[in-house]
């Protein structure tokens, strides 16, 4: 089943209409579905392909789905659709300023299929299967640091999840691993500087961007 039917089939089930937004979605998230099918072959060849995507609703329960919350969990390979798919859910303009660039779907696809994953962590927060707030921790060699980035969806923002996130990064980088870590932002991103701050960052600036730098433990 294609994952705009899945989904029309729950809207039609909850509403009776689909709707304007829900078409726009709908399509949104179909596209996702076949780029990651053309990029991963083995999963379109499983008896439930398609069954991942499907678990991100359940019907009459809304759109979108709001499982329990937990995290901050530690991902691993097998979160990589999710973790496209947490950033595919971000505007153009969101993607821009956390990658510092144009981000097209295939482009995500690109990136996160190619990873060392010995040189990269994941911590997130999920809702059922969903990551709602992730943080990416990458080691800087030869520096003693790890370079970390913060993307917390719209609709769970101002809940603190970008604050518990910075906060066990920040134990498992500085307090653990004595390294420091830092995080590379826009002058504009106000929000990220006061949560970087907050958390016991120093702020310089790096070319065009502002450097901030939560220190290793002593």
């Amino acid at each position: 089943m294609q994952f705009t039917e899945v989904y029309q089939a729950i809207t039609v089930r909850q509403t009776g209409a689909i709707g304007k937004q829900g078409r726009k979605i709908g399509g949104l998230l179909e596209k996702v579905f076949e780029q990651v099918m053309s990029a991963f072959p083995s999963l379109r060849r499983r008896r439930n392909g398609s069954s991942w995507i499907s678990r991100l609703f359940r019907p009459g329960l809304g759109f979108p789905m709001r499982e329990p919350l937990r995290g901050p969990v530690v991902l691993t390979r097998k979160h990589l659709v999710p973790i496209v798919l947490h950033y595919a859910q971000m505007t153009p303009e969101e993607r821009y300023q956390r990658f510092n660039g144009k981000m097209p779907l295939r482009a995500l696809l690109q990136r996160y299929s190619s990873i060392n994953w010995a040189e990269i962590e994941f911590l997130a927060f999920m809702s059922g299967s969903k990551i709602v707030g992730l943080i990416e921790l990458c080691d800087i060699p030869g520096e003693g640091e790890r370079e970390a980035a913060i993307s917390v969806l719209k609709d769970w923002q101002r809940q603190g999840l970008g604050e518990a996130l910075v906060r066990a990064a920040r134990e498992r980088v500085c307090s653990d691993e004595h390294k420091s870590l830092i995080f590379y932002t826009q002058m504009t991103n106000v929000d990220m500087i006061r949560l970087a701050h907050k958390s016991g960052a120093k702020s310089a600036m790096a070319h065009s961007e502002m450097q901030l730098v939560i220190p290793a433990a002593a």
